[in-house]
């Protein structure tokens, strides 16, 4: 099948104030705070305080992918697949 460069295969929603990445190939998250880190410096996915938010943009992720055919989502959640799964 194809091969997808985990680099490039991120998924990702953004609204004024947030923006979650998601790696599909590797399950790495990124969370930032445009209105304070415009410029997308900090990662706040691992940031305790912001686990409620970070839940919040993994649902509404999973829900925006459930129906594609690679897989990304498994009972509502969002699954890493392996390059070699796809």
């Amino acid at each position: 099948g194809p091969i997808h460069d985990p680099e490039t295969a991120c998924q990702w929603l953004v609204d004024e104030t947030t923006k979650y990445i998601w790696n599909p190939v590797t399950g790495e998250e990124l969370l930032f705070d445009l209105a304070e880190d415009p410029g997308e410096t900090e990662n706040l996915a691992d940031d305790p305080d912001r686990e409620a938010d970070l839940d919040r943009w993994r649902t509404a992720l999973a829900d925006r992918l459930a129906d594609r055919s690679e897989g990304f989502v498994e009972d509502g959640t969002l699954r890493a697949i392996p390059d070699a799964d796809w």
